[in-house]
């Protein structure tokens, strides 16, 4: 059959579009055997007599989002199955519907009919589904049904509280027949929650309950009653305006609970039984202020619970029961400010747990309870004193404290053994002698831009070693750190012939130093910023017939360098901005024929000519 290409676009309704030549596909899941034809009809059916003792005849496995398999065809399968299912047969003797079986199956149409074997329908089994239509009938043997199994499905879920006993509906919104949970609100409400009449024996307010219900407006007054909000119960609530109080009986905040609630400004008050604050809880809400108390009750806080709340703009209180600083907890909370008191306790802190909270202050002490700080963790962050770290440290992530402004002295644990790239990067205002544990394992750039604490520990380490006050890997092919303090005469270093790579960062702003820069034959890399700012540098600049990249920034302001500069034929990169502001390099430049360069990488240097392995000069993009 042949296809018109405009009515087979997925803009086309679902229902629309053409039936394709049956094919079939199968597999089974749990107790549930599936097939899936080309005319886009996916049937379940019990799987029957079966091995796997996990799963009862009928019986649908549990999934994770992405996890699904008919998604899975239709992603990579996408020529035989384009655009998803448009209708779903449900057989008898099917007994469970499991969790995100069909979550986000926007092509899904028409009514939904259970047969009435099923006894559970799982978490978010149907959520998303917003082409599905018509009353929804739940069968008397279903026993478990998840309170966000049909959440975001508006054609389907509201008029399903006049079909079915165990729901009732008071005001448009749907809730157990013993009003104890709080099910579903349609999005399209408006008005403010007190217009609702939420009775006052609501204990829990359910998952998705409130989701994207953006007409309504006014207080989040959440009733006294209440003792559990549920995963994403808030989501999307940009209406809803003022501090925000949690209840005194509340025990947990679910994932989400209260995700992208702009609207929503002044304090954020907890009341003392919560236990659970859960992942992404109040992501995004910019508008929340004051400090930010968390009560000692709290056990478990999710990861991103608060950020981007850049709103807040006190201290902060964590509470000392807290086991682990999930990854993002507090990221982008730029106003809050103060010290930071990390409680005895905490024993690991996530990647970006305080990336970007660049208003903290003073000093910061990790307790000894700490074992691991995450990538990126303190990231950009003010403090202003010292860096106390615990004795039980073990790992510090890449950059974990990148372009804080500590002062004073750094002492690295015994027991610490591993430290990432840029782990302190930037951080200039640390000085003394540092010692590094003999079994740690330290990233080429761990101390980048930190020359004030550098160069001292190598020869506590066997990783490293010291030529001139020069530190080296122990086989000597990378040349990692030069304190900022050294002066002379540049060949006064005497790098040794062994060296393949010019560290990221290693002579970064090391003014002292002076006279030409003649590198080795044998180096093959020059790495980022690694001659940054060395403005006593004079005269001519030569290569080594190996080099095969310049990374970005490499001589970057290195303005007394001057003559003319010649590369090998066999370098393949020069990194964005690698010779920008040496305004003494002169004459004409041949740039290599397979060399790629990147943008304003001769950026300011006005007396140089550029051009290409055909003769050809060229100024546009590299200046």
């Amino acid at each position: 059959m042949k296809i018109n290409q405009n009515t087979d676009s997925p803009d086309a309704p679902a229902c629309e579009r053409p039936v394709r030549k049956p094919k079939i596909i199968c597999g089974v899941e749990g107790g549930v055997a599936w097939t899936y034809t080309k005319d886009r009809i996916l049937t379940l059916s019990p799987a029957g007599d079966r091995t796997n003792v996990r799963f009862g005849n009928g019986q649908m496995k549990d999934f994770s989002r992405p996890s699904r398999p008919w998604r899975n065809h239709w992603d990579t399968h996408w020529r035989i199955f384009p655009y998803g299912p448009v209708r779903l047969v449900i057989e008898e003797g099917v007994t469970e519907i499991g969790d995100y079986a069909f979550h986000g199956c926007s092509a899904l149409c028409g009514p939904l009919v259970f047969p009435d074997s099923v006894k559970r329908i799982g978490r978010h089994a149907f959520s998303d589904c917003q082409g599905l239509t018509g009353p929804l009938v739940i069968p008397d043997s279903v026993t478990q049904l998840a309170d966000n199994a049909f959440s975001n499905s508006p054609g389907i879920w509201s008029p399903r509280a006049d079909k079915d006993s165990r729901f009732c509906e008071i005001s448009g919104v749907i809730y157990n027949a013993e009003k104890t949970v709080l099910v579903f609100c349609p999005p399209e409400t408006t008005g403010t929650l007190a217009d609702l009449d939420i009775p006052p024996t609501v204990k829990k307010i359910g998952e998705d309950a409130f989701l994207n219900c953006r007409g309504l407006s006014g207080p989040l007054t959440i009733p006294e009653s209440v003792e559990e909000i549920g995963d994403g119960a808030f989501f999307g609530c940009s209406g809803f305006s003022g501090p925000l109080t949690i209840p005194s009986g509340v025990q947990r905040i679910g994932d989400k609970a209260f995700y992208e609630c702009t609207g929503l400004s002044g304090p954020l008050v907890f009341g003392d039984a919560v236990k659970t604050i859960g992942k992404d809880a109040f992501l995004g809400c910019s508008g929340l202020s004051g400090p930010l108390t968390i009560p000692e009750s709290v056990e478990e806080i999710g990861h991103g619970a608060f950020w981007r709340c850049s709103g807040f703009s006190g201290p902060l209180t964590i509470p000392s029961r807290l086991k682990t600083i999930e990854a993002s907890t507090f990221q982008d909370c730029s106003g809050l400010c103060g010290p930071l008191l990390i409680p005895e306790g905490v024993e690991e802190i996530g990647g970006s747990a305080f990336f970007g909270c660049g208003k903290l202050s003073g000093r910061l002490t990790l307790p000894d309870s700490v074992t691991d700080i995450g990538e990126s963790a303190f990231f950009s962050c003010g403090f202003s004193g010292p860096l106390v770290l615990g004795r039980s440290l073990v790992s510090i992530g890449e950059r974990a404290f990148t372009s804080c402004e500590f002062s004073g002295p750094l002492t690295i644990p015994e027991g610490v053994r591993r430290i990432g790239d840029y782990a302190f990067d930037h951080c200039r205002g640390l000085t003394g002698p540092l010692t590094i544990p003999e079994d740690a394992v330290v990233e080429d750039t761990a101390f980048a831009d930190c020359a004030g604490v550098w160069a001292p520990w190598a020869p506590s380490n066997t990783h490293f070693c010291e030529i001139n006050g020069v530190v080296y890997t122990a086989d000597k092919t990378v040349l990692v750190s030069c304190p900022s303090g050294a002066a002379g005469l540049f060949a006064d270093l005497e790098i040794p012939d062994s060296v393949k790579k010019i560290g990221d960062y290693a002579f970064c702003r090391c003014r002292g130093l002076s006279g030409p820069v003649k590198l080795p034959d044998g180096v093959e890399e020059i790495g980022e910023r690694a001659f940054f700012g060395c403005t006593g540098l004079s005269g001519s600049l030569t290569f080594g017939s190996s080099l095969k990249k310049i990374g970005g920034g490499a001589f970057s302001f290195c303005s007394g360098i001057s003559g003319p500069v010649s590369f090998p034929a066999g370098l393949k990169e020069i990194g964005a901005s690698a010779f920008e502001r040496c305004i003494s390099l002169s004459g004409e430049v041949e740039i290599p024929i397979r060399a790629k360069v990147g943008c304003s990488a001769f950026s300011g240097c006005e007396k140089l000519s550029v051009v290409d392995f055909r003769g050809r000069e060229v100024r546009e993009y590299l200046f």
